[in-house]
């Protein structure tokens, strides 16, 4: 693992920062205006769609997942580096301490050092399955057990 690339965790926190306080120029930051953003189970966006996608979601009414990553991966050779994370939103549940995950997925980002720093030109999001379905109930009633 080389150490001359990016802060990738200075940059992920960045973003997570201004995902959190719904700052769209905070969250576009870390993106160069070449990027090409391939999110889980969507088409492509380059940078303009990609800022129309986070004003659209910091727009809308209710909870945004609080994101948390982890640094798997980091190369970089001369202007270029690659990093894979994981990443995880959680969710919290109104006034209760409880919290639960709601995003899971595996991210590979391509950085490029340009007269601006480090930015993120590429970035590709895998989740573990696209249109994954969660379990629903039975309808049907359980048959009572026999006693012995």
């Amino acid at each position: 693992m080389q150490n001359n690339g990016p802060d990738v965790i200075k940059l992920f926190d960045t973003w997570i920062a201004g995902y959190d306080k719904g700052s769209l120029e905070q969250v576009m930051s870390v993106f160069d205006p070449s990027v090409v953003y391939i999110p889980p189970c969507y088409p492509p966006q380059n940078f303009s769609e990609l800022r129309k996608w986070f004003a659209t979601d910091f727009e809308r009414s209710g909870a945004r997942p609080h994101w948390t990553f982890k640094v798997v991966y980091l190369e970089s050779s001369g202007d270029l580096a690659v990093a894979i994370s994981e990443w995880a939103g959680y969710s919290d549940f109104g006034n209760s301490r409880l919290q639960a995950e709601v995003h899971r997925f595996r991210s590979v980002d391509v950085f490029k050092n340009g007269k601006d720093g480090w930015k993120i030109v590429r970035t590709v999001n895998g989740p573990n399955e696209c249109g994954a379905t969660i379990a629903k109930p039975s309808k049907k009633k359980p048959k009572p057990r026999k006693k012995k």
